[in-house]
């Protein structure tokens, strides 16, 4: 015990010592900031997804209950006409039908959002000032509906449906695809 060794640290063991504890302390953290950048991700990916179901359970609903087109000549969807149930247009961005109350109304895409007009009546032409559905925080890139069997003397005979598709950018949060395809609930007979 006179000669002092085994007391203490040298200086390569304590460098030794701090070069490990970096590494892991380092390791750690870079762990913890990857964490909470994945947690970010996934909380504003979650966000679109709850805004977006929403938006798409409203137009569902309303595409679901659509009404054929009975007038003469027509006064709602004017471009396809008599006998159909829904009028797409704007390069598939827009779709026009009568709701369940006999109503004018359609969804469009305008300014990066969904947005939603309804007349007063059974025309276009009382169209209601357009209001968002979708929040500013969002980014709509592309909004598509495709419409089949829209027509009532289509051969073979289907029933009415649209797919609607949109490509959705939040702020932070990486670009999501989502698509629904809506029945109609009467059956889409000859009248």
């Amino acid at each position: 015990m006179g000669n002092g060794k085994g007391r203490g640290f040298t200086l390569v063991e304590l460098l030794v010592g701090m070069a490990i504890f970096s590494l892991i302390g380092g390791a750690a953290f870079s762990l913890l900031v990857s964490g909470i950048a994945a947690q970010r991700n996934a909380l504003g990916k979650q966000a679109i997804v709850d805004q977006i179901s929403f938006v798409s359970e409203y137009m569902s609903r309303a595409l679901r209950q659509a009404r054929k087109e009975l007038n003469s000549p027509a006064s709602c969807l004017t471009t396809a006409g008599r006998g159909w149930n829904y009028e797409v247009g704007g390069g598939g961005s827009r779709i026009r039908f009568l709701d369940r109350n006999n109503r004018c109304r359609e969804f469009f895409l305008d300014t990066e959002q969904i947005k939603e007009r309804i007349s007063s009546d059974h025309t276009q032409a009382n169209l209601g000032t357009a209001q968002a559905l979708t929040p500013n925080d969002l980014t709509i890139q592309i909004l598509t509906f495709i419409a089949q069997g829209a027509y009532q003397e289509e051969a073979p005979p289907r029933q009415s449906r649209v797919t609607f598709s949109l490509q959705v950018k939040a702020k932070g949060a990486a670009e999501m695809f989502f698509q629904t395809t809506v029945s109609q609930r009467r059956l889409d007979v000859l009248e």
